[in-house]
């Protein structure tokens, strides 16, 4: 599954069935994650600090957000397309400053290892 900009309207769009199916293709497997964060250079003058935010703590969010449950206290309900991150085999990320805000996402990219 790839995600950009608005991730969480992509996902709210994208066919139960095909969710379901992600979820299905890796119940049980260990997995490889793919994270290339396109981050927004700051304006002239703006405190915003995205660019500078560590590739660790980004990588967590969505590790997170790809868990049946996306929080230790197991409230908030991730997307279930891991069970854990210990299923993670491999993980590959970067993290790039872009020019225009519409180059400015996520993409992630799953697959069996």
């Amino acid at each position: 599954m790839k995600g950009r900009r608005n991730s969480s309207k992509a996902i709210k769009e994208a066919k139960p069935n095909e969710l379901e199916a992600a979820r299905q293709a890796f119940r049980d497997k260990r997995v490889k994650v793919s994270v290339k964060f396109d981050l927004e250079k700051p304006r002239e003058g703006s405190s915003d600090t995205i660019v500078k935010k560590g590739l660790d703590n980004m990588l967590k969010l969505v590790l997170d957000s790809l868990q049946t449950k996306a929080d230790s206290q197991v409230k908030l309900d991730g997307l279930g397309l891991i069970q854990d991150d210990d299923c993670v085999y491999r993980l590959e990320a970067n993290k790039k400053p872009v020019d225009r805000p519409e180059q400015a996402g996520i993409n992630i990219s799953i697959s069996e290892y």
